[in-house]
């Protein structure tokens, strides 16, 4: 997938997750919780969130902790691409040049 760099992969089925609303409030970033709040398909869009959070952590070496502004900055590092694929599954590939 990459040459030179760190990566950081993390895949999830797309399926409702009934502690969305907890889990966003302790990993999440404002941001990510208040467009998650306003989603038209939260499924989706959780799987997406928790999976691009997954791959960053993973890209970093670091383990999955509560969101923070150190986290947030520490991320920020991080490319992120990702992608939906045939309506059942969430994919997300981070990078560090």
């Amino acid at each position: 997938v990459r040459r030179g760099g760190v990566i950081g992969i993390d895949i999830m089925r797309l399926e409702p997750v009934p502690e969305t609303e907890a889990i966003a409030q302790t990993y999440f970033d404002p941001a990510d919780r208040s467009a998650l709040r306003q989603s038209t398909d939260p499924v989706r869009d959780f799987a997406l969130a928790w999976t691009q959070l997954e791959a960053r952590c993973k890209c970093l070496k670091q383990g999955l902790t509560e969101w923070s502004e150190s986290l947030a900055r520490d991320t920020k590092a991080c490319t992120t691409e990702s992608l939906i694929i045939q309506d059942k599954l969430a994919l997300s590939v981070a990078t560090v040049p």
